[in-house]
């Protein structure tokens, strides 16, 4: 028994269908119609917009955007205190820099700012203008190919993880081109990055079909873990905060070997680093 985020008293069988109800109360405010796919930098709900259907405090809004994810049977880490000494300095500098309101905006329906990509790479703002992200970046986004004409996302959602890898690693290679930087394929976690690099991995969500093969969860999403100068793992789960744990709320050691509920294509461990200047 333990008092919930509604103070009252319960006990976790009685929490959890009560939790259930509300994911899928806040799945529908988030989708509108319950029905749209939604992707990376899709609607996703504000805070007054779930204070307003539920009467819910501010102070709730982490928990609610973490109860949310758990429709599916996925827990994601709510927001840990400050003090939280498992936390690395790191990490809570990371959290404090991406919780910044003034990276988001509206597109739409679409909330916009920097998701996945843009933290794997060590992005808050657009680096080519400084200002707000005019889109989510994804990989693509940087030189100029269009979210419809990447490819990545339907070979990751038809499975097929040999395209997803070659498509997605292409498009990332472009965008550091266009950014100066260099994009190589690493051999394992193990690899240690010298100074001016980054190590990351990417893992993708295939689509899930019934016994007649028709979707009925049509994913087809990517995360990109980054490890951090202090030697531990992060991601950052489209616009909510970055995270530290994973699906089993343990510290994420090895992103290959993790529990990454619904993101079961592993495409490799890489390393972006700052293109070295020609002398002369």
């Amino acid at each position: 028994m333990r008092e919930n985020m509604f103070n009252e008293i319960t006990s976790p069988a009685a929490e959890a269908e009560k939790n259930h109800e509300i994911n899928k109360n806040v799945w529908d405010v988030v989708t509108k119609a319950g029905t749209r796919e939604i992707t990376e930098g899709e609607y996703q709900p504000d805070a007054d917009e779930v204070f307003a259907e539920f009467g819910f405090s501010e102070k709730n809004f982490a928990e609610i955007s973490a109860m949310f994810y758990e429709a599916e049977g996925t827990v994601y880490e709510t927001d840990a205190p400050e003090e939280d000494p498992a936390e690395t300095p790191e990490f809570r500098d990371f959290k404090k820099a991406y919780m910044d309101k003034d990276l988001y905006h509206r597109e739409g329906t679409s909330r916009v700012g920097p998701g996945s990509y843009a933290f794997a790479l060590g992005y808050l703002r657009d680096p080519r203008t400084m200002d707000r992200f005019d889109k989510t970046p994804y990989p693509g986004y940087f030189s100029g190919i269009k979210r419809s004409d990447v490819g990545y996302l339907d070979a990751i959602k038809e499975g097929n993880t040999r395209a997803a890898k070659e498509l997605i690693t292409r498009c990332i290679k472009l965008d550091c081109e266009k950014l100066e930087k260099e994009f190589v394929e690493a051999d394992s976690k193990d690899y240690i990055p010298k100074k001016g690099e980054t190590l990351l991995a990417i893992v993708g969500a295939p689509g899930i079909k019934d016994a007649m093969g028709e979707y009925i969860w049509p994913v087809g999403d990517y995360h990109i873990y980054r490890k951090g100068d202090e030697g531990k793992w992060y991601y950052k789960p489209g616009m909510l905060p970055p995270r530290r744990l994973d699906n089993m709320l343990k510290p994420i050691e090895d992103p290959e070997n993790c529990a990454r509920g619904d993101y079961s294509m592993f495409l490799g461990y890489y390393v972006v680093r700052d293109k070295a200047k020609e002398e002369g």
